[in-house]
């Protein structure tokens, strides 16, 4: 009977053993797998600060060539004003010639105009 007793002695101490393995590579592959998931939060959260990131430069890029567009829509206005003020200068000193060369005419001097 005692042989039996041994081996029933002997089994605890074993069964005690592949569990504190089992617990120590329980945890193990836990603490990985709970780690592996945080680093999948921070690309995940990487991830989407880039493309938010993406989206706004796309935004910023539309908005400079609206920008652009509606500057040389101004510029090409602003030239088609200076054009017709030139124009507008040019009949002006056409009629100041005019009225200078009728005022010397002595008929209107004396009449006046």
């Amino acid at each position: 009977m005692e042989p039996k007793n041994n081996k029933t002695k002997l089994l605890p101490s074993k069964v005690k053993k592949i569990d504190k393995k089992f617990i120590f590579f329980t945890t193990l592959i836990i603490m990985s797998l709970f780690f592996s998931f945080i680093s999948l939060g921070f690309l995940y959260k990487f991830h989407q600060n880039f493309v938010a990131n993406d989206n706004q430069l796309n935004e910023l890029k539309l908005n400079v060539k609206n920008l652009t567009s509606s500057n040389t829509n101004n510029l090409k206005k602003i030239q088609l004003n200076i054009d017709s003020i030139q124009k507008q200068s040019k009949e002006n000193k056409k009629n100041i010639q005019f009225f200078t060369i009728l005022n010397q005419n002595p008929i209107i001097k004396t009449f006046g105009l």
